[in-house]
């Protein structure tokens, strides 16, 4: 992807290494070792397909660095209990484009901290489930500009 912040075009360089032969990598093709120098700034997310058409997205990892500036762990929580409606239909588009497309999505933004924001980058890619040809996680990596 052009025009990345090394960084994260390095983060994009090592998910498009992990691609298999027959597509997406899987979650499991990640060592935790080789995310080490990322860790603190990592968000993993898993698909949850409950109702048909219906998608959740449950945080199974929430770096610690996100949780510290966030000042909240949301690991184990869903996107949807964390985000106002508005909020949440926004990320919710941006993860699903994320899963149809099967491609990473870069973003910049500004979270809420306290009574002010941050603005962050972000690189989000996906993942497939352990078993079958779905998306079944999403991962992110986030840059935050102080």
């Amino acid at each position: 992807m052009a025009g990345l912040p090394e960084e994260l075009q390095t983060f994009y360089e090592f998910w498009r290494r992990k691609h298999r032969p027959d597509g997406l990598p899987r979650r499991s093709d990640f060592d935790p070792l080789d995310l080490k120098p990322y860790l603190g700034r990592i968000m993993i997310l898993q698909v949850e397909r409950s109702d048909p058409g219906r998608l959740r997205f449950r945080y199974r990892l929430y770096g610690s660095a996100i949780a510290d500036l966030q000042r909240r762990d949301l690991t184990g929580r869903y996107v949807d209990e964390t985000f106002s409606p508005v909020r949440y239909a926004r990320t919710q588009r941006s993860y699903a484009t994320v899963m149809e497309h099967g491609c990473a999505q870069f973003l910049v933004g500004r979270a809420p901290l306290d009574k002010d924001f941050i603005v962050y980058e972000r690189i989000l890619c996906p993942l497939r489930g352990e078993t079958g040809d779905d998306v079944g996680f999403l991962i992110a990596l986030f840059r935050y500009q102080h």
